[in-house]
């Protein structure tokens, strides 16, 4: 404990520990700096989905990967957005944002899924890219290119075209020259729908006042004469 006699020397040895502390360990759900997982968290949070799944580490990486590329990541998704897989038995197995969720949060102790995504981006879209299968933002930002009469997303850059993967350095290697800048710009477009959503009701608001200010003012003209 510091106190008002606590000598610089101790206090100088609190302030080395502190600094030696981890925010992960200590504060996770304050960590908001931590965007990546150690592949030790991400093969925890696979072991487990594989454990409630009953199937094999692989297929519920798989299934990991397919939740991901329908949007699991965005904060909106709903928690029963879920995607089937078969098992050795050829049995449907379900896993759902909730399921992956939960295991996320045990492993972690946080709630920010979206790291989890972030930390697999590159095999996420490796897995996409070799099966044929499109990111979360590949039908979005295809349909503006189209409506804008650009040359449309190949199948290489529809395999790369989630939110995850903005962060990638090297995404422009592993994918096209432009799709950075087609992520940037779709991302600048939803953030302003965002802000454009958030101050709807206070324009609203504004509006129906002055409109009232008329309405008042009309009323005493009226009555004047």
């Amino acid at each position: 404990m510091v106190t008002a006699s606590t000598p610089e020397k101790d206090l100088n040895a609190i302030k080395t520990k502190a600094f030696g502390l981890s925010v992960k360990e200590v504060a996770p759900m304050e960590a908001t700096s931590v965007t990546h997982l150690s592949a030790t968290e991400v093969g925890d949070i696979i072991n487990k989905i594989a454990t409630n799944m009953q199937v094999t580490p692989q297929l519920a990486l798989a299934a990991m990967y397919l939740l991901f590329l329908k949007g699991a990541a965005n904060i909106k998704a709903p928690n029963s957005m879920q995607v089937e897989v078969l098992n050795e038995k050829k049995e449907p197995v379900l896993l759902s944002k909730l399921d992956l969720m939960a295991a996320y949060r045990r492993v972690t102790g946080n709630n920010f899924l979206r790291r989890l995504a972030e930390s697999l981006a590159v095999e996420i879209s490796q897995f996409a890219e070799a099966n044929g299968l499109r990111g979360e933002l590949a039908t979005r930002i295809n349909n503006k290119l189209l409506v804008s009469r650009e040359v449309p997303l190949n199948e290489k850059e529809m395999a790369w075209a989630s939110s995850y993967c903005q962060s990638l350095p090297n995404l422009a290697l592993l994918s096209s020259d432009r799709l950075p800048g087609l992520l940037a710009e779709d991302y600048t477009q939803r953030f302003t729908e965002k802000s454009k959503g958030r101050n709807q009701p206070d324009g609203l608001k504004k509006a129906r006042k002055g409109q009232k200010r008329k309405e008042e003012r009309s009323a005493k003209t009226n009555t004047t004469t």
